[in-house]
């Protein structure tokens, strides 16, 4: 939070890389229906007179649609939007769609700063790309000594990773090391060139390592799809692989991924988009992140709770859970307050004597010990827990202490547990799959907090990992979902702007809200949310319900019954519908006024039945406005959930 008490920028769940691809995969899937949509192998192909991810988007405007729904929704929250490196250079939507469309999609002109701040650990954006595609020949090799290499340890090759902007494809050690000598060669030689043209004045780099990344990336996808060498020149044997035209440039298969590479780069250094470096110890002071590893436990334990009571399993385990988090969320405010930042601890534990370091560490090896006990403590003695409660708990108490998440994920597929819920059975929920999401969602909290973010959810299903841990937890979250998704990403540019200048007192009045808002409620022991519930359920009216709203409520209802009346559509036909609605009403209270002066009434009547129906008889048109309101705050009030 910044010091006004606002988020000083948020991260999007959706917006992992992994997400991306995912999302990506789901609206071509809905489109190959009678459609033929370019698959991964050619989306970021381009030549002279082929340019494959450019015309896909401009044939298909559902992609940006759907992205623009999603990121829109989150600006409407707060103005700057967080990525790591990892997420959008790998990110399929960020890198198809390029930085100037993004700028156009959340509306941003001249009087507006950046919208996009990109968080690192290199000092420049383009040493983020190197840091995330590049490594060298020796270090890929100390971790495969197996493995023999035509290239030298001091030259360089494509990182072994798996790669969602590329489909998932996970390059191997085996294919970063198959290449031949003068492909490490040329490769090595044009990231030095890049240095050395960027270094001198006023010189043009080229296509610069983003280039020189997507041409070596484009050889060993090329030398791993067909089992070819690629040569340093760039071109293939006729008789090498099945895909490609014979004698095509390696290099237009991932040209298009090296440009928009190069414009996010260029668009940082031009100030249309930000860059944070993490070990700026300005950055750091701002932050004061207890330490990754510590965010990870803290919002691991808390988010268990959740989804252990939603596995129905005993009370004990997850108030454990819940006690841990409490645990690791006083010590982190600890730190907080005396101002010590991850990078100040690490100079403190250099400098501490080895006795110190060992009964620090003994100490927190103990306080996890106990944790697992207790959460393995005290479990009903029963085949159902025997086989599924128990096994998934060990699992989760395992993972908890798992903060690589490809090491984490491998835990989980090699555990025992079934890959989806069973309905039907007691324990039937616990799952690889509520494992796998239960960590993703805490792994992307973790990284949120420890880069000073706010967390938020756009466009979830209804019984996600993210609902299911909104709903029993008070975390430091905050999560969106529903039609407003739908119309902002419907709406044009123009359209978009103006409704953000419209609207924009709603909009300051909710970007002021934070969910600790909702927990401070529950502490004074207002419990809205409650007493809400009670009301719908006894079937007062509406309007009571929504003046019992506190304030993060009712802002966040007014923004959704802003974006509804914004996407509303104008026609003839409704305006007539309206028209003779309303011609209607009048003509009834037309008669009913006739009917009370001429023959219901006389001059006996008392006069406060006279003043009552005069009443009633002006105030209806307007009564009947308010009804409809309330129903379009009612529909709008579906959309927006906090996760607080």
């Amino acid at each position: 939070m910044s010091a006004s008490g606002r988020a000083y920028a948020t991260m999007i769940t959706n917006f992992d890389s992994t997400e991306q691809r995912g999302l990506w995969e789901r609206i071509a899937d809905d489109l190959r229906a009678g459609r033929s949509v370019p698959g991964w192998d050619r989306l970021w192909f381009k030549n002279r007179t082929i340019r494959v991810g450019e015309r896909l988007l401009n044939d298909y405007p559902e992609f940006a649609t759907r992205f623009a729904g999603i990121i829109r929704t989150a600006y409407l929250y707060c103005p700057m939007i967080m990525l790591t490196d990892a997420q959008l250079f790998d990110g399929v939507f960020f890198l198809a769609l390029g930085p100037r469309t993004v700028n156009g999609i959340v509306g941003t002109s001249y009087k507006d700063g950046p919208a996009i701040i990109v968080s690192g650990r290199s000092p420049t954006l383009e040493g983020c790309l190197l840091e995330f595609t590049v490594r060298t020949v020796g270090d890929v090799r100390r971790s495969r000594p197996d493995l023999a290499c035509a290239g030298d340890d001091d030259q360089y090759t494509i990182r072994p990773l798996e790669y969602s902007a590329l489909g998932g494809v996970t390059v191997t050690a085996e294919d970063a090391l198959g290449l031949d000598a003068d492909a490490y060669r040329t490769f090595t030689e044009e990231l030095r060139q890049a240095d050395d043209a960027s270094s001198a004045p006023h010189a043009h780099d080229g296509d610069g390592k983003a280039g020189a990344i997507a041409r070596m990336m484009a050889r060993v996808l090329r030398a791993k799809a067909d089992g070819a060498v690629a040569t340093s020149d760039g071109r293939t044997d006729a008789t090498a692989g099945t895909r490609g035209t014979a004698g095509d440039d390696v290099a237009d298969r991932c040209r298009f991924l090296g440009e928009r590479w190069r414009e996010w780069i260029d668009a940082e250094r031009e100030g249309l988009v930000l860059y944070e470096n993490q070990r700026d110890p300005a950055v750091q002071a701002r932050v004061r992140s207890a330490g990754f590893d510590h965010y990870l436990r803290q919002y691991g334990s808390a988010y268990a709770a959740g989804i252990l009571e939603h596995c129905g399993l005993p009370a004990s385990a997850v108030e454990t859970c819940r006690s841990e988090a409490e645990r690791m969320k006083r010590l982190g405010e600890t730190m907080a307050e005396s101002g010590e930042a991850a990078e100040t601890r690490e100079t403190r534990e250099t400098a501490e004597s080895q006795k110190s370091r060992e009964t620090r560490e003994a100490r927190e090896t103990l306080e996890r010990r106990r944790f697992r006990e207790r959460l393995l403590a005290d479990l009903p003695k029963t085949d159902t827990m025997d086989t599924r409660g128990k096994p998934f708990l060990t699992v989760l108490a395992d993972v908890l202490d798992t903060p690589k998440r490809s090491d984490a994920f491998a835990l989980i597929a090699r555990s025992d547990l079934p890959d989806a819920p069973r309905d039907g059975f007691r324990y039937g929920q616990c799952c690889k799959r509520l494992l796998h999401d239960w960590y993703q969602l805490v792994y992307q909290q973790t990284m949120a907090t420890h880069l000073g973010a706010q967390l938020i959810a756009v466009d979830i299903a209804s019984n996600s990992v993210e609902q299911i841990v909104g709903r029993s937890s008070r975390g430091a979250s905050l999560m969106l979902a529903g039609d407003i998704t739908r119309i902002l990403g419907g709406m044009p540019y123009i359209r978009f702007a103006t409704f953000c200048y419209e609207s924009r007192g709603t909009i300051a009045r909710w970007r002021d809200c934070t969910p600790d808002d909702d927990a401070a409620s529950e502490r004074d022991g207002t419990d809205r949310p409650r007493a809400r519930r009670r009301l719908e359920r006894c079937g007062r009216w509406l309007l009571h319900d929504v003046l019992r709203m506190d304030r993060n409520q009712r802002a966040t209802h007014n923004v959704a019954y802003a974006v509804e009346q914004a996407g509303e559509e104008k026609s003839l036909v409704g305006d007539a519908k309206s028209l003779l609605f309303g011609g209607g009403v009048a003509a009834a209270l037309a008669f009913v006024s006739a009917m009370a002066d001429n023959v219901w009434f006389d001059n006996h009547t008392p006069i406060w039945i006279l003043v009552g129906v005069a009443w009633v008889v002006g105030i209806v048109p307007n009564i009947i406005d308010a009804v409809q309101w309330l129903r379009g705050v009612y529909s709008s009030a579906t959309t927006v959930v906090y996760m607080g």
